[in-house]
């Protein structure tokens, strides 16, 4: 029996305009960041049993604005830490060009588009440890809900790691403010 994941990376922040890394503040959506949930809400499907979150406040208006549009009914709502952003720690905040000038011969932005990087040595999460928390949380929602459409607003660091992991795919930029992407387990 299949469980059914429909990531989708949270609306448009005001911060994401300012094409800064994340830095762990717990940002809100922006107007558009609103609409663009508004409009994902179509094109999910009008049976989702279970929406899992991230604790983190932009991705669970987003989940919140798509739940009321489709009018979901008897479901069950939950956050899990797992499904945060990759932790840029010390590096959070600052442009890939304010990166990349600091630390010139490291190529981070690359390491990162290719889902190679390893932030731990800025105090932050490499790709192998947000690969272990991703799975660690669909395994154990698999388990517990088989056979489930599950709705998971999270994040792009988070969808690019399922991408490398389950498709070997690299994106060059991030995937779009409030993008589906379907996985099956």
């Amino acid at each position: 029996m299949k469980t059914t994941f429909y990531f989708v990376r949270h609306g448009e922040t005001t911060r994401n305009t300012k094409g800064k890394l994340p830095d762990g503040l717990n940002d809100p959506l922006n107007e558009r960041g609103e609409t663009q949930a508004a409009e994902t809400a179509s094109h999910l499907p009008k049976d989702i049993d279970i929406i899992i979150s991230s604790p983190l406040m932009r991705a669970v208006q987003t989940g919140s604005i798509i739940r009321d549009l489709r009018e979901y009914k008897s479901i069950i709502e939950e956050k899990d830490i797992r499904l945060t952003e990759v932790n840029f720690e010390s590096l959070g905040g600052k442009t890939w060009d304010q990166v990349m000038d600091l630390h010139p011969v490291m190529d981070l932005k690359e390491k990162y588009r290719l889902q190679e990087y390893d932030f731990s040595g800025f105090n932050g999460d490499s790709y192998e440890s947000v690969r272990s928390r991703l799975f660690s949380f669909i395994n154990e929602v698999k388990e517990k809900y088989p056979g489930k459409k599950i709705l998971v607003p999270t994040h792009a660091g988070i969808i690019r790691c399922l991408y490398k992991s389950e498709r070997n795919h690299a994106f060059d930029e991030a995937p779009p403010n409030a993008s589906i992407h379907e996985f099956c387990y």
